[in-house]
Formats: C-alpha cells, structure tokens, sequence
C-alpha cells in the first residue's frame, strides 16, 4: 500500500469530521435521555471526545507522526469553523426547510426534548404562534440526527442557519475519504481527485446544499457505507485497522438510518450484500462458525445503537405509540405523502416504467395538481424550461440533471464493455463492484419511488463506477489504449460537471438572495425603534421556521393575519410588514 503522508492526512481530515458528526449526535441523544438541555456543552465535549478517541486510536505510531496527527486535528477544526461561518451567509428559501425543518432545529436549541415531550405540546407552552398539528406530526415522529447536529450547531453560534453546515462537512469527509482510500489503492492522485469531487459534489447535492433537505447527505452516507464495507472486506488497505475500519462503518450507518426511513433500507441492503460475502469467505476457509457469530453479533450492536438508543425518539416512540417503527409513512394510519407529488399517469404505471421515464424525461416539476405527463426527450438536448426548473430542490421529472440520461446511457455502456476486463485485472475489486451493482439494482427495485431523484441518490453511482472502471483498466494496459481511455473517462467527467453546473447556477442566485435579505434586515433594523414591537405577517402560512431567524436577532414581533397595508417585506418576501 502506497504511504503517502498528504494522502494519510487528508483521510485522517475525513475521519475526524466524521467522527465529530456522529459523536455529537450521540452525545446530544444521550443528553436528552438524562434531561441535560440543548447548550454549547454538546459541541465542546463532542470535539473532546472526538480528537481522544482519534489519539488514542493512532496512539500506535503517535510519537513519530505526532506532526501528523496534528495538522490533521487542526485542519479539520479549521474546516469546521470555516464551514460553519460560511454557510451562515446562506438561506434556506425552501418551503420544507422553513416549515418543519427550521421549527425542529430550533425548538431543540430552545430546550425540546423529544424523548420526554411531543413537540406540539412544547411549540404550545412556548411558540403557540407556531403551534401545527400537521408540522408537528413530522417533527415527532421523523429521524432527529441532522436535526439533533443542527441545533447543537445552532447552540453555539446563535444563526438557525449554520446548522446546515453537515451538508458541507459530510461532503468533505466523504471526499477525503474516497480520495485517499483509491489514492492508496487503485488509482493515481489526479484520477482519485476527480472521482472522489464528482461524488460529493452531485445533482443532489447540489439542488439541496443551502437548504434542510437531507437527501443529499442521506446518499452521501451511503457512499461511505459502501466506502467502509469495501475497506473492511480489502485487507490489503492497512492504514487503519480492522477496529477503526468498523467503527467508521458503524458510525456511517447509524447516522444513514437516523437522517431518513429509507435509511434503514438502503444501509441494510449495502451490508447484507457483503455480510454474505463475508460468509461465503468464512466458510471456504472453514471459519464460518465463528465469523457468523462475530459478524452477526457486530451488526446486532450497530442496528441496536442506531434504532433503539440513537433513533429511540422516531422508532422506539413510533413503535410505542402506533405499534409501528416507520408510522406515519408506512403501515397502519399511513399518510399519503407521494399520490399529490408525482404526475397523474404514474398512478398506474410500475416502477419499471415509471423509473424510465423519470430519467429519459425533460427535467421538469410535474405535479398531480398540474395535469401534465412528462415529456420524453432526446439524450443530451437542453431547453430553456428545462433549465428553470433546476431552482426547485426536489425536482420531479428528471431530477438529475438535463444531461443525465445521456450520461446513463454513456455510463451503462461504459461498465457493458469494461467489467470483464476490469474483473481480470483485479478480480477482488471487480466482485466488490459487482455487489455494488447489485446493491444499487435491489435498493432501486424495492423503492417504489425510486422515479423521484433525491430519493434514489444510489443511482448516481453508475456513472462515478463506470468512471473508476476506466481508469483502473486505463492504468494498466498499454500507452495507447492508456490514453484513449483516460480521454473517455476525462470527457464523462467533463459532462458530468457540466450537468451540475445548471443547478449550481440556481445557487448562485441564491447567494444573491441572500445578500438582498441582508440589505433588507439591515434597513429595517435602521427604520426601527430598538425595543419596538414589529406586527409581521408570513407570506406562507408553512413558513414558520423563518421566525427563529427573527429571535435570532432579537427581533420583537407579533403574528398577525396579512393585510393589505402590510406593503414592505422581508426575507425574500417572505415577512411582510
């Protein structure tokens, strides 16, 4: 294995981010079993226990790399702090995020606690403006840990925006992960640079990046699932090991099961893919007896962590109170979140179908209320209309991107031609991504909704598969077919920028909203008088979360009806005064 010490400190870079995420989302669980409010104490013993726990787990070589583990420590502090300030200059203009999103993060930070307290009863006894029955039944029984990280965020630096910081630190984690794993392993720098940023910085990403949604960081934990199952399984990847190697999987997949439902299926699907495959090893090398007990007791521990002390306030409550984990999107008094979302001819179409049309379709946001069917277009051609609907965080039709169909098709005939010489030059690898492949296909097919994009963020890795597939072959053939095939690879990633270039326009805009908003708060907190008493009114009845923005800085206001005298407006006419 290549020991590069750039390389060894970017993944350390990763692994301490990482690890700082679910460490505070465990440590703000565990504060709310024993009843310890939301504070800045949740980040500050949270850092503690991180960089203890790193030390001690390269306490091996600590003397001699104490350099190391030292710029690895500061690095990612400073990426965290920078992060963090950075994003706060954004605004989640999303009607999901500025409805139960915001209101969860910031009842939290106020002192909710979920394991003890509906959060209807508390909205109630100290935001009764806010009081939602309807918000309040996501709020209670979603997975908490991008919210739980967000308010202790929030804690600490008094901005409800900030939270929205895991987006960035979980894209730079994973970046640095994968980067330094195939830099290690398979590939040159340059071509893990190029694969490791096209993963993180996707479609869905960047569709959702200044916003609460979670489905991009929920595919981003998938990722490094995937990422960490493969290094288990590559004994040949020593920099860590086998203790940290688990640790990191376990830490990836409480987190996956804790930001989504779907969590539970895409992070189970992944590990009982290569659980088999460890067993299949185990038994070849007659040691199945005792592997199955030790790895089945390791996923035990994981699933138990994750569902019932890490999820108690959505599964364990759930289970309580409606006999049901994943209440209210499955089961008995399920609600009906999709039928209204998805276009009129989908309702009996099958997935198949469905799944086709979503991906070869013009990108655009066709809803049942609209009438409309999507409409099939031809691989690679862009309108202008599809463009406008690039804005929209959960895109419908097309999701990932105008050019994507074509990069599937160019993707898919990539991994046609490319696996079996590929599986001869590295047979291992090729089995790993075989059961990748199949994995993607399972998770694929048991969604139903697999059509809408940020709900199937596992589809996205066809093309970045088909990307290092070329560049494995390319690195060891001759110069010739060396070059050509690192043109085709350069040329998929070319397209595949381009592609995230039309969304990544979308926030631009919104950083010029942004600092429109600024203007706006700073003129009328000029115009007012320092202690008077604002009559507001929300454009949107479902915009709640944008009245912690106002506490935030201490603006004092009441709720009132909107009436047409109220003709200046604020937070991108979402307050009107």
């Amino acid at each position: 294995m290549k020991d590069n010490k750039f390389v060894n400190i970017i993944f350390d870079i990763g692994v301490l981010i990482l690890s700082f995420i679910v460490i505070d989302i465990m440590v703000t669980t565990l504060f709310q079993f024993i009843n310890i409010p939301m504070s800045i104490a949740n980040v500050i013993v949270s850092s503690i226990i991180t960089i203890a726990v790193y030390l001690f787990l390269r306490r091996k070589n600590i003397k001699k790399d104490y350099i190391y583990r030292c710029i690895s420590i500061v690095v990612a502090i400073i990426l965290v702090i920078i992060s963090t300030y950075l994003i706060s200059y954004t605004y989640d203009l999303t009607a999901d995020g500025n409805y139960y999103h915001k209101v969860a993060i910031g009842i939290l930070n106020e002192g909710w606690n979920p394991t003890r307290q509906s959060s209807l009863d508390y909205i109630k006894d100290n935001n009764p403006e806010m009081a939602d029955e309807k918000m309040c039944l996501w709020i209670d029984h979603y997975p908490k840990a991008t919210w739980n990280f967000a308010a202790s965020i929030y804690s600490i630096t008094g901005d409800i925006e900030s939270g929205k910081v895991i987006v960035f630190l979980t894209m730079i984690s994973v970046a640095c992960l994968v980067f330094a794993y195939l830099s290690k392993r398979h590939l040159k720098i340059w071509q893990s640079a190029i694969v490791s940023i096209l993963l993180v910085v996707n479609p869905i990403i960047c569709a959702q990046m200044f916003s609460y949604y979670v489905d991009g960081i929920m595919g981003l934990y998938i990722y490094a699932i995937i990422l960490f199952l493969i290094m288990i399984t590559d004994k040949k990847f020593d920099y860590i090991g086998d203790t940290e190697k688990w640790l990191l999987l376990a830490s990836s997949i409480i987190i996956c099961m804790n930001i989504k439902f779907t969590g539970l299926l895409f992070s189970g699907i992944f590990s009982i893919l290569f659980y088999l495959l460890w067993l299949y090893k185990s038994w070849k090398n007659n040691e199945f007896k005792k592997n199955i007990i030790k790895l089945t007791s390791r996923f035990a521990i994981i699933v138990v962590i994750g569902v019932v002390i890490v999820g108690f306030s959505s599964y364990v409550k759930n289970t309580i109170d409606h006999k049901n984990p994943l209440y209210p999107l499955f089961g008995e008094g399920k609600v009906d979140i999709i039928t209204i979302m998805q276009p009129v001819s989908f309702g009996s179409k099958n997935r198949a179908e469905k799944l086709f049309e979503s991906i070869f379709s013009k990108s655009e946001n066709v809803l049942y209320s609209t009438g409309e069917d999507p409409e099939l277009k031809v691989p690679f051609t862009v309108s202008e209309e599809e463009k406008q609907g690039l804005g929209i965080p959960d895109l419908r039709i097309g999701g990932y991107g105008v050019l994507f169909s074509g990069i599937f098709i160019i993707s898919i005939a990539i991994l046609i031609f490319s696996i079996i010489p590929f599986y001869k030059i590295n047979k291992k690898m090729g089995t790993y991504i075989l059961l990748i492949l199949l994995g993607v296909i399972l998770t694929t097919v048991m969604l139903d909704e697999a059509w809408w994009a940020r709900y199937s963020p596992q589809l996205y890795l066809i093309p970045i598969i088909s990307l290092f597939v070329l560049f494995v072959i390319a690195n060891n053939c001759s110069k010739f077919t060396k070059l050509i095939l690192n043109v085709i690879a350069i040329f998929v990633s070319v397209i595949l920028v381009i592609n995230c270039l039309y969304f990544i326009k979308w926030r631009i805009n919104d950083l010029n909203i942004a600092r429109g908003i600024n203007k706006n708060f700073y003129y009328f907190t000029e115009e007012k008088e320092e202690e008077e008493v604002v009559n507001i009114s929300l454009t949107s009845k479902e915009a709640y979360g944008i009245l912690f923005y106002l506490k935030d800085r201490n603006i004092k206001y009441n709720l009132v009806p909107l009436n047409n005298s109220m003709e200046k407006q604020l937070y991108n006419f979402s307050i009107r005064y």
